[in-house]
């Protein structure tokens, strides 16, 4: 049987490594730590990764997960943000950044039920009804993440327009079916 791999990254304290050592021995999965973008990055392109976990604070997750979503082959991968006192506004903005889930990093026992739980989903990944191209117009990189999720999530193939010119182009393709367009990207938009 061939493992799973996972990415931890991030800084992690003694603690919070055998917790996290202990929910992927659990869950049958092999982990890799790093707390270097290059060195994620790199693993993340030689590896099949079932997971992401990324630690609050430093070396900002934000920007590899948000680097990581915007690859086609990651858009169902998920990402597990750590935080120490798990809340909604937490999760809100985690999700806003590209994360599926938080999980209390101390916690050996909740992140092997959330690990466990996310194996059994892409053993049997959901056929989505395909709804055709949506197009998003949007300046914030972290809410054309966001709203790509979403719409990718609802059956639609979807691509980015980071000017004005580029959403008319897009707008006038026979295939899409819809368009998500910002007024800040738009110059006529009073």
């Amino acid at each position: 049987m061939v493992q799973s791999a996972m990415l931890a990254f991030g800084e992690f304290p003694q603690a919070e490594k055998a917790c996290l050592r202990e929910a992927a021995r659990a869950s049958a999965v092999q982990l890799h730590t790093t707390h270097s973008h290059n060195d994620a990055q790199q693993w993340l392109d030689e590896n099949e990764p079932a997971a992401i976990l990324l630690a609050e604070g430093g070396n900002d997750p934000t920007g590899l997960a948000q680097g990581t979503r915007a690859q086609a082959r990651y858009r169902q991968l998920p990402i597990i943000a750590l935080a120490k006192d798990p809340s909604d506004l937490i999760f809100a903005d985690a999700y806003s950044w590209g994360a599926d889930d938080v999980v209390a990093p101390d916690s050996a026992w909740g992140l092997t039920v959330r690990l466990r739980a996310l194996l059994n989903d892409t053993n049997c990944p959901p056929t989505l009804p395909r709804r055709g191209v949506a197009v998003i117009a949007e300046a914030s990189r972290s809410r054309r993440v966001a709203v790509a999720r979403a719409l990718f999530n609802a059956g639609y193939s979807v691509c980015f327009a980071l000017t004005e010119n580029d959403a008319v182009e897009f707008a006038l393709r026979e295939k899409v079916t819809l368009i998500v367009f910002s007024t800040e990207i738009c110059s006529n938009a009073e």
